[in-house]
């Protein structure tokens, strides 16, 4: 067990691990029936009614000022799960990567970002057909 903790925290505090913690504020989350008009920082909104959720909506964490909705419905392509754990620290999986705007690519566990240091850029969408 202590083997797989040192394997862990290498994976997430290592720069070379391709993955960087920046233990940003905790994210907290928030039920709502609908996506709230105005979201705050720091908050995963948890959308849905009477344990039934059908989507989560943040900021972006990078500061962009971008709303991320994300789909919680099982048979959407892509979906998202989410976890709480006793402290309303939320968790998703899989990660999140944006493709337009600022291509943000990040992981939420237990409240906090864990960014994805991506190597390459996705390719942008052309307008031609070939």
């Amino acid at each position: 067990m202590h083997m797989l903790k040192g394997l862990w925290d290498w994976i997430f505090e290592d720069p070379r691990s391709g993955l960087i913690d920046t233990r940003q504020p905790q994210f907290q989350a928030e039920f709502a029936v609908d996506v709230p008009d105005k979201l705050a920082l720091g908050k995963l909104y948890l959308v849905g009614e009477s344990g039934h959720y059908w989507c989560a909506a943040m900021h972006c964490p990078c500061g962009c000022g971008e709303a991320i909705q994300l789909s919680l419905v099982k048979n959407d392509e892509p979906s998202w799960r989410f976890r709480l754990d006793r402290q309303k620290r939320p968790s998703l999986f899989p990660s999140v990567w944006r493709t337009v705007g600022c291509r943000s690519h990040f992981i939420l566990r237990q409240g906090d970002i864990i960014w994805c240091n991506t190597h390459f850029q996705m390719p942008a969408r052309s307008s031609r057909r070939t």
